[in-house]
């Protein structure tokens, strides 16, 4: 097996994992909020700290997972910018893609460092939210963060390591065919 399919089965695998997990969240959300709102209602009990868990866990964990398939080939219907390309040549419309792809990988690098880095802090300040009747820890929270990121970051790399594989099997193509 090729390293090239390997490696994109790999990336593939990982970006549908956290996706299938973001979409479980929120189906574990919605469960979360059906039985606080049924429960506010019926007068039965009340969930203390449902606002705080869905805005410190839930949330971070439905925008943080899925962000590696924004950046991998499969999120190309997601985010396109063909619209500034199409009157550019092909080489021009190359090097317009390879600088999108390293500005992307610099801010997610930025991002994914800084997502680090407030995991640890987090971890080394207890960091705490305070609901009625206790604390709940936030450095999960920020742990989830985190590994969304640097997947996003190490896809990205993927991304611009197959876009090169793809622009050389190209070049060695045409060579081919007018030599």
């Amino acid at each position: 097996m090729s390293e090239k399919v390997h490696g994109e089965k790999i990336v593939n695998w990982v970006v549908t994992a956290l996706c299938v997990v973001a979409a479980v969240v929120v189906l574990l959300m919605t469960g979360h909020v059906l039985v606080y709102v049924v429960s506010r209602f019926l007068k039965l009990f009340s969930l203390f700290g449902t606002i705080e868990i869905i805005a410190n866990f839930y949330m971070v964990a439905i925008v943080f997972l899925p962000i590696g398939l924004l950046v991998s080939g499969r999120g190309e219907e997601l985010i396109s910018v063909t619209f500034f390309t199409q009157k550019l040549s092909e080489k021009a419309s190359r090097v317009v893609l390879r600088f999108g792809q390293i500005l992307t990988l610099s801010y997610l690098c930025v991002l994914a460092a800084g997502a680090i880095r407030k995991l640890f802090n987090s971890w080394h300040d207890h960091e705490v939210v305070d609901i009625v009747f206790g604390f709940i820890d936030l450095w999960p929270s920020r742990l989830v963060a985190a590994v969304g990121l640097l997947v996003a970051f190490i896809v990205m790399i993927w991304a611009i390591y197959a876009f090169s594989f793809r622009s050389h099997m190209i070049r060695n193509q045409e060579n081919e065919l007018y030599h």
